[in-house]
């Protein structure tokens, strides 16, 4: 499977991909050496959150503002998964990974730009994973009854319906 990183901002100095993740001791190493530990996790999301140990060494250190302009200090989000988001980035950006994006854009792309743009669908209607899942469906049954009125013709389509 290729999938597009989702990049969260701008790339800067202090960015979480230039904090080191230490798995043996399970805390993350800023960019000038200080540990953000452990703390708590979120019980929605299952991610971790890391905090640094003494709020005065980001306060003190010469980057407190271009790094976080918390009090507290800096702290970082790590999702479940964090581990296998550096491999499906690398699987992206090789050669490889551009030729299956690039058919993918050209095959399950169109489908939705058409929902969205010519039928005019921006967001869900209904709530819930049943809502959403049975509007999917007739949305995707009318993008292919479009597609085979274009391929087929509504004149040799309206016969194969009757039929069936």
């Amino acid at each position: 499977m290729v999938v597009k990183p989702n990049d969260q901002g701008a790339p800067g100095p202090f960015t979480k991909d230039k904090f080191q993740f230490d798995a043996a001791r399970d805390c993350y190493i800023c960019p000038v050496g200080n540990l953000l530990t452990y703390r708590s996790i979120n019980r929605q999301t299952g991610h971790r959150n890391y905090t640094i140990t003494d709020a005065k060494l980001c306060r003190t250190c010469a980057h407190f503002s271009v790094c976080t302009k918390n009090w507290v200090g800096r702290n970082i989000s790590r999702a479940p998964l964090e581990e296998i988001r550096k491999t499906i980035q690398d699987r992206y950006v090789s050669a490889a990974g551009q030729a299956i994006y690039a058919r993918r854009q050209s095959k399950v792309e169109p489908p939705f730009g058409h929902i969205k743009r010519n039928l005019g669908v921006q967001a869900f209607l209904l709530r819930r994973f049943a809502g959403v899942r049975a509007e999917t469906a007739i949305l995707a049954t009318c993008f292919n009854i479009t597609r085979m009125m274009t391929l087929v013709g509504v004149g040799a389509l309206l016969p194969k319906l009757r039929t069936s």
